[in-house]
């Protein structure tokens, strides 16, 4: 069964960082990393989506796809960013939208903001609101995170 990665290379884009086994990935851009560890070890692969992948409009920065032993995968898109949450959330949300990015064989979705100043948590700030309508809308885990971050999956 074709999966997420298989879609993307038909379609001609060359990865940033090649499918491989892994126990942590890292992407970055403009002083900004968001590294995710992969426990178990993943089949991992990193695309440069923004002016790449996607070209007009709002996107996100990166996209991470790991491999789940069944072949499933998981898709974690990245946006790094100084200080306007809200339009990293509008970027990451665009892209999620993107027919190229929904694949039946993708069993966990993350969308990863690394930004300088994130709002507190108060319930009512703009990540929560945008946390619920991710999980909803794209089945998609919203997660913020101040500077570099590490994640795991």
């Amino acid at each position: 069964m074709p999966t997420l990665i298989d879609r993307i290379s038909a379609n001609g884009f060359v990865p940033e960082q090649p499918l491989m086994l892994r126990e942590t990935i890292s992407v970055k851009e403009k002083g900004k990393k968001y590294t995710l560890t992969l426990n178990p070890k993943k089949e991992c692969v990193a695309y440069h989506v923004d002016g790449v992948i996607l070209k007009d409009g709002n996107r996100c920065d990166k996209l991470i796809v790991a491999r789940y032993a069944d072949h499933t995968e998981a898709a974690v898109f990245v946006e790094l960013k100084g200080r306007n949450i809200s339009h990293a959330i509008d970027q990451l949300e665009a892209t999620l939208k993107q027919d190229i990015f929904k694949h039946r064989n993708v069993a966990k979705r993350k969308a990863s903001i690394v930004g300088q100043s994130i709002p507190r948590n108060t319930g009512n700030s703009v990540v929560e609101k945008a946390k619920i309508r991710f999980n909803k809308m794209y089945n998609c885990q919203l997660r913020a995170f101040s500077s570099s971050s590490n994640d795991t999956l």
